[in-house]
C-alpha cells in the first residue's frame, strides 16, 4: 500500500517523508530534554544543547552539495524521463538505480572531504574559541571536547 503511493504519487510521498521527519525531531527534542537535564544536570544540559546549535551551524558547511546530490539523485529515478538532459543543470549519470550508483560512486569522495573539512573546523573552533568563553566556565576541557 505505501510502496504503490509512493510510486503513484512520488511528490506527495516526498513532502509527507518531510512532514514526518521534522515531526519526529520535534517530538525526539521533547522526550530527550527532560532524560538530559535529569542524568547530567542544568549546566551540562545547556553546553550540551549550546553545542548542538553550533552542530547545525555546521551542517551549513556542505555549501550545498547534499542538497544537490539529492536533486541529481531524484533526477536519475524520473527525471530523465522525457527531458533532454544537455540543457539542464543536471549530469548525466544514467537512469534508475544505475544512474543512483554511478552517482553514488562519486558523491561519496565529495562527502568524505566534506567531513574532514567539518571535522577540522569543529576541532579549532573548540580549541580555538570555545574553550576561552563563557560556556566553558567550571567545566573541565577534557569532558567538554569529548561533548563537543
Amino acid at each position: 500500500m505505501i510502496s504503490e503511493f509512493v510510486r503513484n504519487h512520488p511528490v506527495r510521498a516526498a513532502t509527507l517523508a518531510g512532514w514526518i521527519q521534522q515531526a519526529v525531531t520535534g517530538f525526539s527534542a521533547i522526550v530527550v530534554l527532560p532524560i538530559l537535564l535529569s542524568s547530567i544536570g542544568a549546566e551540562q544540559t545547556g553546553v550540551w544543547l549550546a553545542f548542538q546549535g553550533f552542530v547545525l551551524l555546521a551542517g551549513l558547511a556542505d555549501f550545498g552539495v547534499g542538497l544537490a546530490i539529492t536533486r541529481q539523485a531524484a533526477h536519475c529515478l524520473g527525471g530523465q524521463k522525457h527531458q533532454d538532459t544537455r540543457n539542464t543543470d543536471f549530469i548525466p549519470f544514467g537512469s534508475g538505480w544505475d544512474g543512483v550508483r554511478c552517482l553514488s560512486e562519486h558523491a561519496g569522495p565529495v562527502y568524505r572531504i566534506t567531513s574532514f573539512v567539518a571535522l577540522a573546523i569543529g576541532v579549532a573552533l573548540f580549541d580555538l574559541v570555545i574553550r576561552h568563553t563563557r560556556l566553558m566556565d567550571g567545566i573541565e576541557a577534557t569532558s567538554a571536547r569529548c561533548l563537543w
